[in-house]
């Protein structure tokens, strides 16, 4: 049964794992990196990501560093780390990532119904930009917004587009695929939904997801 939800003039949409099935890589990059840099088990670097995956990159790589060793990191540590985290991930997702099924299909879409749409991730501005590029999303969204300290996924980015176009809360919907964000919505103010894939249906339900899709594609019944 369709939720009342809608109908929304913009549209924040998380990127890995909503849009693109890059989670698994970055995964892998980081495991391999924490195991570079600090000598740490990369199965348990790998868990511990996968656990907090969705916030800023600076939380979840501070909380990689203590669960696996015990303590956050430094200012230096952090920057070298995302340093060399963004050029693998740039290197590796252009080369073997791809856009979830429906992708350019359902933004197209979104896009002549009216829809504002902006991608908002964790990952650094410099990171997704390119990467936008590449796969054709920038093309169709009108915003894509990375984090960095001052202007970081979640709150942040909900209050640029709502004051870039003089809406209201009510007006704007995040879509995501991690419990993470469906918290994020929440503290943003904004209609949280979900799709499946790296979270389950009840665990985005219990994190507060208002709407629950398993493609894409669905999310458009309940923009309109």
């Amino acid at each position: 049964m369709k939720v009342s939800a809608g109908p929304f003039k913009a549209l924040i949409i998380d990127w890995d794992g909503t849009l693109i099935d890059s989670l698994p890589l970055k995964i892998e990059n980081a495991a391999a990196l924490f195991c570079e840099r600090f000598g740490l088990d990369e199965s348990n670097v790998a868990e511990s990501y996968a656990r907090h995956s969705g916030v800023p990159r600076r939380i979840l790589f501070d909380r990689i560093s203590f669960d696996c060793r015990g303590s956050v990191l430094s200012d230096a540590e952090f920057d070298s780390l995302s340093s060399a985290f963004t050029e693998q991930n740039s290197r590796r997702i252009s080369a073997e990532g791809d856009l979830r099924p429906g992708t350019m299909s359902t933004l197209s879409r979104l896009r002549e119904m009216g829809v504002l749409l902006y991608v908002s991730t964790a990952a650094a501005q410099e990171e997704i930009d390119p990467l936008a590029r590449h796969f054709g999303v920038a093309r169709v969204c009108d915003g894509i917004f990375g984090s960095r300290p001052s202007f970081s996924k979640g709150p942040d980015h909900a209050n640029a587009v709502i004051e870039r176009h003089g809406l209201r809360r009510h007006d704007v919907a995040g879509i995501g695929d991690d419990t993470a964000d469906m918290e994020l919505f929440r503290a943003s103010r904004i209609f949280p939904m979900g799709i499946t894939g790296t979270r389950s249906r009840a665990e985005l339900q219990s994190a507060g997801a208002e709407v629950v899709v398993d493609r894409l594609e669905d999310i458009v019944d309940y923009v309109n």
